[in-house]
């Protein structure tokens, strides 16, 4: 994953909320008919039973194993019978495995099979979910440029349709910008991602079906979003507003954790241990010393 931590602290992209889909909780990257294609049936159902097999034992614990051997063998399979719908969410399953496995290579190979076919066949359905791993897995194989223009490209899909998925596919883009140096584009790119981070909690603070969770999540990417702009301040030696963003973000941590059974204390750790680090920078020896007690509390 990305590293975006001023003590270069492993970081996940998001660590909370909405900009960090759930690996193997979605229903697949397409549902439906394709636009236009007809799919023909399936005269082996049984590799249709197989499918849903491994789809289900890669939800579960410490099965991803299992489940990419149950379906590697039906690539071809559904390949053969020009059965694209299946074809999409079965190598979008495999490449979901291989990345769990930290196969960067072989999980970029399938999630970019199931991107191209999905938006050949299905782009009304097809969802930006393997074009965002396609772009981490590239990230972790050194192939930085590629990785920023796969994210680059995932941004321009979410914005035909994705709306609620803009402000976490913008993140992408900063923090791949902070982590190749770019600290003054990055900063752009994090304020378009806050203010569609805003119009997104605004549309669930509207919508009566939306769920405490859901708009706890909205937060947490705000606060995520908000550290991100700190962290490249950081990197640019402006203290002072590295100093505010930070705090302004481990705020909006603090009022969530614990909140519904969330636990974000080691994050808010992590923000008090770089404002210690920034108080010092700043010559304010007796907050450092606060936001020092703060995080040994936590710690303990």
């Amino acid at each position: 994953m990305f590293r975006t931590g001023i003590t270069l602290m492993i970081s996940i992209l998001i660590a909370v909320g909405n900009l960090s889909l759930s690996y193997g909780q979605s229903d697949g990257p397409v549902d439906g008919k394709s636009n236009g294609v007809p799919v023909p049936t399936l005269t082996d159902v049984q590799a249709v039973i197989e499918l849903e097999r491994a789809q289900e034992l890669f939800r579960m614990d410490d099965r991803e194993k299992e489940a990419l051997s149950t379906a590697l063998p039906l690539v071809e399979v559904f390949r053969n019978a020009n059965d694209f719908d299946h074809l999409v969410d079965c190598v979008f399953l495999i490449g979901d495995c291989y990345y769990f496995e930290g196969n960067w290579a072989r999980a970029e190979e399938f999630m970019r099979e199931a991107s191209e076919l999905g938006y050949r066949y299905f782009e009304d359905q097809m969802s930006s979910y393997p074009l965002k791993v396609i772009g981490e897995c590239q990230y972790e194989q050194g192939k930085f440029e590629e990785s920023l223009a796969t994210f680059r490209e995932r941004v321009s899909r979410v914005r035909k349709g994705e709306t609620d998925e803009l402000h976490g596919a913008l993140f992408d883009v900063a923090a791949l910008m902070i982590n190749t140096g770019d600290y003054q584009g990055s900063l752009v790119v994090l304020g378009e991602a806050l203010q569609e981070n805003k119009a997104y909690s605004t549309r669930l603070a509207e919508d009566p079906d939306s769920s405490v969770l859901d708009r706890l999540g909205a937060s947490m990417d705000a606060a995520e979003i908000i550290y991100h702009a700190g962290v490249a301040n950081f990197h640019m030696e402006k203290f002072s507003e590295a100093h505010a963003f930070i705090k302004e973000a481990l705020a909006i941590f603090e009022t969530i954790d614990g909140r519904e059974g969330m636990n974000v204390s080691d994050r808010r750790v992590t923000l008090l241990d770089e404002l210690v680090t920034i108080s010092e920078k700043l010559g304010k020896s007796e907050e450092a010393e606060d936001y020092r007690h703060r995080r040994d509390e936590l710690n303990q």
